[in-house]
């Protein structure tokens, strides 16, 4: 029997997909860290391995103000233009606990099923 090939584009569109669903808690948890500015987050998240734009993250952050889980501010340099940094707040440190809570939950389930299917082969 010949060995099929991986559809390499579903493979793609599914991490496409599962990235777009977590990127709100990495956005939150990365902001959790420090106060950051914008351009730094998206090298922050680069540097996880996590490609984004800044045309993806800044609705994001965006949402995040929206449901005051973030705030902002915006600080001005003697060199450069001013820069919005943004701080995770109270409400958004419970919403992050939550989130990372069933992160875990979620993921065990997913490994769970995934070892069952290992076992057997």
């Amino acid at each position: 029997m010949a060995k099929k090939s991986i559809p390499q584009e579903l493979i793609e569109n599914w991490n496409r997909q599962l990235r777009k669903g977590i990127l709100e808690l990495a956005v939150l948890a990365s902001i959790e860290e420090e106060e950051i500015h914008g351009y730094a987050l998206i090298n922050r998240l680069k540097e996880s391995n996590i490609s984004v734009t800044s045309s993806t993250i800044y609705p994001i952050l965006q949402r995040l103000a929206d449901s005051n889980l973030i705030e902002s501010r915006w600080a001005e340099f003697d060199q450069g233009h001013p820069r919005k940094y943004y701080a995770i707040t109270d409400t958004g440190r419970l919403v992050l606990a939550g989130l990372r809570e069933e992160w875990r939950n979620f993921t065990n389930l997913i490994n769970s099923i995934l070892k069952k299917k290992e076992v057997k082969k």
